[in-house]
């Protein structure tokens, strides 16, 4: 038996993550991100610190060519007793730009061998070529490391739950070949309504009298209550909205932007009143205030006004809570604040019906339709089964509007474990991050506020303290979310902790990478995490043998005397 700590990421990049875990690790005058062998040692530093067997990343963005040329400084080979990795890239193929999505697991060798590994596990072309899953065999379990298809606001709807039902057959798959199953990765989804911000999900405003009913808050009960009696003629008034061209400015540059923006009549005044947010389209723009129903047809056209679309977006009355609060405020002059909202939303009351849990086999409706299927098939939502009782508890925010310093975001990353596994490996919960002072969910997003927003300048997320770039690895395994730095990606890490796992004692066979090592043409390296040693000379190449002059022809020998 052995433990298993393993940590999944959304790297958003991993050049970038790299340069970042670089610059944030070795400061001073004398680092820098373009040296190989800084960053070879900068990444041992942080996985020593991290301490975890198995590392899932997803959004890596890099070829296959990249990986096997470039595996030095991506730190994709390493020695053969500390880390191997395998990859699936996106190469360009099926319509797609070279270098999106992309997926790696890297495997402590002491920890966990690998007896098979696959770039390809969903065994459809059109799926594998995104370079969204790699899997690997353990030999007493197998890894599925994915990223998820976004919807695209309806676009890829259709793809996405493709891709979610081929992926569950391909984990049912290695089931009945007796292999215990985990799934980790960015799913892009959200499974229960607390998983997301009450500000980004769907509420149904036709319910807000059953939610004061349920408000014991005085103040809150009434500001609740009179949202309710509003709701009605606020309905009528954006059934009637426009759409109108706006256009919006970059504070730093002066560039404009052509956008459009809902426009609907206040219900008291008359007034024309523009809605937010200021959106790219002029169908983003209207759907954002449907208020009779948004659905998406197979080929991702929207459908407005109609719950009859071949998947539901967004049922009758309902709104995301921003856009909500916008509309009673702007329209009928009832300011219901967040803090009031949201403990309307506490409520449940708001929650609009979800889908029923999908049947193996069957065509999901949503893709969380699909994971609530998942879960009835024997598997554990690992976060939720240690921690339900869990508040604003999220792994991704929106960075371009600074929202995770305000914890407004969603929980879309996932270690999902099978049952019998869980049930018999003993996992660790640990306790949540709460900060350094310990405080709360909003406090570990922020460092007890150390994180800061980015400014208006251009000038970026501000930087930390070199403790503070260091404070997510020092927390011991758990199974929960490691906090990691803000200028690293716009996600966070989940990680799972198991105390009694069963080690295979079988041997990989020599081509058990399969097409998940690009980088295994490149030569052994001694040390892929580990700097040369102060003062100590490069390797010396060794000298290849003088050319062998070709034999010349008559002609040309005769030739070469004049």
């Amino acid at each position: 038996m052995s433990r298993l700590h393993l940590v999944s990421w959304n790297v958003a990049g991993w050049r970038t993550a790299l340069d970042e875990i670089t610059r944030t690790t070795r400061r001073g005058p004398a680092a820098t991100t373009k040296k190989v062998e800084e960053k070879q040692l900068c990444v041992a530093t942080w996985l020593e610190r991290l301490d975890a067997d198995i590392i899932c990343l997803q959004e890596t963005k890099l070829t296959s060519k990249q990986v096997e040329q470039d595996a030095r400084a991506l730190c994709a080979s390493a020695d053969g007793d500390a880390w191997r990795s395998f990859w699936a890239c996106n190469d360009g193929k099926e319509g797609q730009r070279a270098g999106l999505n992309g997926v790696a697991t890297f495997v402590r060798n002491k920890a966990f061998s690998v007896v098979r590994a696959s770039a390809r596990p969903l065994g459809d072309k059109e799926l594998d070529d995104e370079g969204r899953c790699v899997l690997t065999d353990h030999g007493t379990f197998v890894l599925f490391n994915a990223y998820v298809p976004n919807g695209s606001g309806g676009k890829r709807l259709a793809y996405k739950l493709r891709w979610l039902s081929a992926l569950r057959r391909a984990m049912a798959a290695e089931r009945q070949k007796g292999k215990h199953v985990l799934l980790a990765g960015d799913l892009n989804c959200a499974v229960a309504p607390k998983d997301r911000c009450f500000l980004h999900r769907g509420l149904d405003a036709s319910s807000l009298k059953q939610a004061a009913q349920l408000v014991t808050d005085a103040k809150a009960k009434s500001m609740i209550a009179q949202a309710a009696e509003a709701w009605p003629a606020v309905r009528d008034a954006l059934r009637n909205r426009t759409v109108v061209a706006c256009s919006t400015a970059n504070s730093r540059t002066g560039e404009t932007f052509s956008k459009f923006r809902c426009r609907a009549i206040h219900t008291k005044t008359g007034d024309a009143v523009q809605l937010s947010p200021a959106e790219t389209s002029e169908r983003d723009a209207s759907s954002s205030y449907e208020v009779d129903g948004v659905g998406v047809e197979s080929d991702g056209e929207l459908v407005l006004g109609s719950t009859r679309g071949r998947f539901l977006v967004r049922g009758p009355n309902c709104l995301t809570g921003s856009c909500l609060r916008e509309a009673l405020t702007k329209l009928s002059g009832v300011a219901l604040s967040a803090e009031h909202l949201k403990l309307a939303a506490s409520t449940g009351a708001l929650d609009p019906p979800q889908d029923a849990p999908t049947a193996f086999g069957a065509a999901p409706a949503s893709s969380e339709s699909w994971l609530r299927g998942l879960l009835r098939d024997g598997f554990v939502d690992s976060l939720d089964a240690l921690h339900p009782q869990r508040t604003d508890r999220f792994t991704c925010w929106n960075q371009y509007t600074n929202r995770r310093y305000d914890n407004e975001g969603s929980r879309i990353d996932y270690v999902i474990v099978d049952e019998a596994l869980w049930r018999s490996s003993e996992p660790v919960a640990g306790t949540l991050d709460t900060g350094r002072k310990g405080g709360n969910a909003l406090d570990a997003c922020t460092l007890d506020g150390r994180w800061q927003p980015a400014g208006f300048d251009g000038s970026g997320i501000r930087d930390g303290r070199a403790e503070d770039y260091a404070y997510h690895t020092s927390r011991p395994p758990h199974t929960g979310i490691i906090y990691t730095p803000p200028t690293w990606s716009d996600h966070v890490a989940v990680s799972l902790l198991l105390t009694r796992v069963p080690v295979s004692t079988e041997q990989a066979p020599k081509k058990a990478a399969g097409d998940a090592q690009p980088h295994a043409r490149v030569a052994r390296i001694t040390s892929f995490f580990a700097a040369r040693a102060p003062g100590a000379a490069p390797a010396r190449r060794p000298t290849p043998p003088p050319a062998k002059k070709s034999k010349k022809t008559i002609q040309e020998f005769f030739g070469a005397k004049k």
